[in-house]
C-alpha cells in the first residue's frame, strides 16, 4: 500500500491534492514526499502507524502543504509540526500535548481544529495569524491557557469552548480586540465570571452562546455589543436581562433563550427568529417585533407547559412560521384568529396538542403546512373553514382529532393529508377527500376505525397508509390499481392490512 502511494506520488509532479481518508492498512504515510501537494487528508487512519516520525516526516518533505487534516485518533506526543504556508490544521481527536502545540511553527494557520484533544491542559499558543480555534470537548484545558492566547494571537475572531469542563474564568478573553464569535455551551464557568466577561464592550461580538453547567441562571449586565447577531443562552435568563440585551443590541437577529419569568415579552426592530425554551412559570408571551420570520415556544423537558396567553402586539409582515406548545390552560380561539390576522404572510402554523381549540378561524393566503395534531375538540366547522380560507395549503395534519366526522377537507392544492386516529371519520369525507383533490400524494388512514367503504381514488396518490382499519370492507380496495396507477410497485407507501379487512 505504502509503496503504491509512494509511486503515485512520484509520478504525479502535478499533484496538488491528496486524500487517504480511511486508509486503515496504511503503514507509513511518512512516505509521502511532494513539493506540490497542497492539501493533504489523513481522516481515519487510525489503524495505521501514523506516529510521531510519520507526522514529522510529512511536513518536512511536503514544505507547501495549505491545509491538513490529521483527524486519526492517534496519539502523538513528540511530532513537529510545521508549514510556512499552512493556512488550515486539523487535528480533532488526535491526542497531541501541550509540547507539540507550543513546538508549531506555522506562522500563516488561519484555522486550528483541537476538537476533543483531552490531554490539553495548558498549551503555549503562538500564531500571528490565528482566527479560528475550536477546542470543543477539551475537558483538561485550563483557564490559564489562554494568557498565551491573548498575547500571541491577536487576530483571533473565532472561539469555540463548547464542553471544556475545566474552564473557570474568561477573563483574558474579553481583551481579544477582534472577537467576534464565542461558544461556551456546556462549560461549567460560574455565573459571576460570565459577568465579568461582559464588563467590556465587545465591539466585534456577532456570535454568542451560553450553557454553564454550575449555574441555573445567566447574568451579564448590560451588554455592549453593538454588532451582535446571534445569541444563544441555555441557562435562565431574567426578563430586565432580555430587556437591557435587546436595547444595546440593535443589529439582533437570531435569539435562543430560556426563560422562567411569568410575563416574557420581547420587543425588537431586527429580530428575524425566535427560540422560546419556556420553563412551566411562563404564563404570557408577548412579541413586538415587525421583522420576525419565524417564532417556536418549546417546554422545558420534564415540565407541563402553562401558557395562558400569546400575543403579537403589532402587525408582523415578515412572520412565516409559528410553532407553539402545549398548554395546559391553552389558548382561545379567539386567540389563534387574532394570531392569523397579525401575520398575513405565515407560511407554517404547529399546534400540537392545544385540547380546548374547537373552532378557530384560520385563514391566511400563504399558508402551506397546517398542524391540529391532538386536538380533540376541534370542529368539522373549523377544519372546513381553514381548507376554504387557505388557498396555498398543501399539508394537512389532523392525528388523533377525536371529534371530527365529516368535515369538508377536498383542496386543488393538497398533497399531503393524514388523519391517524380520528375514529369518527366517515366514508363520505375521505371519498368527497379523494375525489377532489387531484393532487393529493399522501394519504394517512390508520386507525379510522368508522371507515367501512370509502372511496380511495387519486391519479398522483402515491403514499397510502391504512393500517388498523378494522371495519374496512375487503370491496373498496377493488380495481385500486386502476384508480391509483401510481401505488403499488412505484409508490413510496403502501400498507394495508388485510386480515384485518372484511371478506
Amino acid at each position: 500500500m505504502d509503496e503504491s502511494i509512494t509511486e503515485l506520488v512520484h509520478n504525479s509532479p502535478h499533484l496538488t491534492t491528496l486524500k487517504l481518508s480511511n486508509c486503515t492498512v496504511l503503514d507509513y504515510p511518512g512516505l509521502i514526499k511532494s513539493e506540490s501537494i497542497t492539501t493533504l487528508v489523513l481522516t481515519g487512519c487510525g489503524r495505521s502507524r501514523l506516529q510521531d516520525a510519520a507526522v514529522t516526516y510529512i511536513f518536512t518533505s511536503c514544505p507547501n502543504l495549505v491545509s491538513v487534516d490529521l483527524k486519526c485518533q492517534q496519539e502523538l506526543s513528540m511530532c513537529q509540526i510545521r508549514g510556512q504556508r499552512l493556512r488550515y490544521l486539523n487535528l480533532s481527536s488526535t491526542t497531541v500535548t501541550d509540547y507539540i502545540v507550543s513546538r508549531m511553527n506555522c506562522p500563516v494557520l488561519n484555522q486550528l481544529n483541537m476538537k476533543r484533544c483531552s490531554k490539553l491542559v495548558c498549551p503555549m499558543f503562538n500564531f500571528p495569524s490565528l482566527q479560528t480555534l475550536k477546542l470543543n470537548r477539551c475537558v483538561n484545558l485550563k483557564s490559564d491557557s489562554f494568557v498565551s492566547l491573548v498575547r500571541n494571537c491577536k487576530n483571533v475572531s473565532e472561539l469555540h469552548l463548547d464542553d471544556c469542563t475545566n474552564l473557570t474564568t474568561l477573563a483574558p478573553i474579553s481583551t481579544l480586540p477582534s472577537l467576534s464569535v464565542i461558544s461556551l455551551f456546556g462549560c461549567a464557568i460560574k455565573r459571576r465570571a460570565v459577568s465579568s466577561f461582559f464588563e467590556k464592550p465587545l465591539p466585534f461580538l456577532k456570535t454568542l452562546g451560553i450553557m454553564s453547567t454550575v449555574d441555573r441562571i445567566v447574568d451579564f449586565g448590560v451588554l455592549h455589543a453593538p454588532n451582535l447577531a446571534s445569541v444563544k443562552l441555555h441557562n435562565a435568563v431574567p426578563q430586565s436581562v432580555l430587556d437591557a440585551m435587546l436595547r444595546y443590541c440593535p443589529n439582533l437577529r437570531l435569539l435562543e433563550v430560556f426563560v422562567e419569568c411569568k410575563q416574557l415579552r420581547i420587543a425588537h426592530k431586527n429580530l428575524s427568529k425566535v427560540v422560546v425554551t419556556a420553563s412551566a412559570q411562563v404564563l404570557a408571551v408577548t412579541l413586538a417585533c415587525s421583522k420576525l420570520e419565524s417564532i417556536r415556544i418549546v417546554s422545558q423537558p420534564s415540565t407541563m407547559p402553562s401558557l395562558q396567553s400569546f400575543t403579537l402586539a403589532c402587525r408582523h409582515p415578515l412572520l412565516t412560521k409559528v410553532r407553539l406548545p402545549y398548554t395546559s390552560h391553552d389558548i382561545t380561539d379567539s386567540d389563534l384568529t387574532n394570531l392569523c390576522r397579525a401575520a398575513p404572510t405565515l407560511s407554517y402554523l404547529s399546534l400540537k396538542l392545544w385540547q380546548k381549540l374547537s373552532y378557530p378561524m384560520v385563514r391566511g393566503q400563504v399558508l402551506r403546512s397546517l398542524d391540529f395534531t391532538s386536538c380533540v375538540y376541534l370542529r368539522d366547522e373549523a377544519v372546513t373553514f381553514a381548507v376554504e380560507n387557505c388557498p396555498s395549503l398543501q399539508v394537512l395534519q389532523l392525528d388523533n382529532c377525536l371529534s371530527l366526522r365529516c368535515p369538508v377537507i377536498a383542496s386543488l392544492t393538497l398533497a399531503s393529508v393524514s388523519l391517524l386516529h380520528c375514529v369518527l371519520l366517515s366514508d363520505d369525507c375521505v371519498t368527497e377527500l379523494c375525489v377532489k383533490s387531484p393532487h393529493l400524494v399522501f394519504l394517512q388512514l390508520s386507525a379510522c376505525f368508522s371507515l367501512r367503504f370509502p372511496v380511495i381514488q387519486g391519479r398522483r396518490l402515491r403514499s397510502l397508509i391504512m393500517d388498523d382499519c378494522v371495519d374496512l370492507d375487503r370491496r373498496c380496495l377493488d380495481n385500486l390499481d386502476v384508480r391509483c396507477p401510481l401505488l403499488g410497485h412505484t409508490a413510496d407507501t403502501f400498507v394495508i392490512h388485510e386480515t384485518m379487512l372484511h371478506n
